[in-house]
């Protein structure tokens, strides 16, 4: 994605704080979206190649359009609305509202036969979390 983004920014979602420090420990340009308050308007201003924030914190509240229209989705949890939201940061509607002619990317990383799956099944489906379990030990059940 980093290579195909060729020196684009990147704004890059994670779930699980082992995966951030993951993240930041092998992408040194990466930038944490933590407490301080001007990391937003750096990214606006394209001075950050690579932000990292969790789903939670990107989910609601931030305007992050002008910074890019790259999203890498690390990892993921169940809550289908941050899910959904995150995209909204930087969105196609966003980019328009803004100016923008630009395509939105939506880079879902995912590891295949894992949990990755059943997530992001239960998002696309909108299913209970409890049908989306039962479905996914039914098909390991007939496997």
């Amino acid at each position: 994605i980093v290579e195909e983004a060729n020196g684009m920014p990147i704004l890059v979602q994670y779930d699980f704080k082992a995966d951030r420090e993951r993240i930041l420990k092998h992408f040194r340009q990466a930038v944490f979206l933590g407490d301080d308050a001007g990391i937003v308007e750096r990214w606006n201003r394209g001075e950050i190649g690579m932000l990292v924030g969790h789903s939670a914190s990107m989910g609601h509240g931030l305007s992050l359009q002008d910074g890019g229209n790259i999203l890498a989705r690390y990892s993921y949890g169940w809550d289908l609305e941050g899910y959904m939201q995150i995209l909204e940061r930087i969105g196609p509607m966003r980019q328009k509202q803004s100016g923008y002619d630009r395509p939105v990317f939506d880079y879902p990383i995912v590891v295949r036969n894992s949990i990755d799956e059943v997530v992001l099944e239960r998002h696309a489906e909108k299913m209970s979390l409890q049908d989306c379990l039962l479905a996914a030990c039914k098909r390991c059940l007939d496997s």
